[in-house]
């Protein structure tokens, strides 16, 4: 099994989206508060994988939720086979590469969401850049 995976973008999928409606002004200082979650779904047929990222806004203190977004970057990757065992299931993909994919995703994410924000009261909210090295390994969802 070789460490070089080859992979490619497949697709980008916006799930949700929202801001919630602000009844008091927020001040130009505000600090945002950045929650997100990364889940991880695979399709055997497919060789694909998803890492789905749920981003929440909230100010500094997580008592007002502002807004947030879930998009789904979906990964092919060519030489799927070697890291997945059938019988027991197992998944085996090394650190490195899941890290990469959940880098791409954050930075997708980053990007998708300046976008979707631009023009409202959170146009500076932009996620800060996350050393994807620092989380803690996520188990891989049962795949399909």
């Amino acid at each position: 099994m070789s460490d070089l995976i080859e992979y490619q973008i497949k697709g980008i999928e916006i799930l949700e989206f929202n801001i919630t409606e602000q009844r008091e002004k927020l001040g130009s200082n505000i600090t945002y508060g950045f929650g997100f979650n990364l889940n991880h779904t695979m399709d055997i047929d497919t060789k694909t994988i998803s890492v789905i990222c749920t981003l929440k806004i909230s100010d500094a203190d997580d008592n007002l939720h502002l807004g947030g977004i879930t998009v789904a970057c979906i990964f092919e990757i060519t030489d799927f086979e070697p890291y997945v065992k059938k019988a027991p299931l197992k998944v085996n993909f090394p650190e490195h590469f899941l890290q990469s994919i959940n880098s791409i995703t954050l930075s997708t994410v980053r990007g998708i969401a300046f976008s979707h924000f631009k023009g409202t009261f959170l146009h500076h909210a932009i996620l800060p850049i996350v050393d994807i090295s620092k989380l803690e390994p996520m188990a891989m969802n049962d795949p399909k």
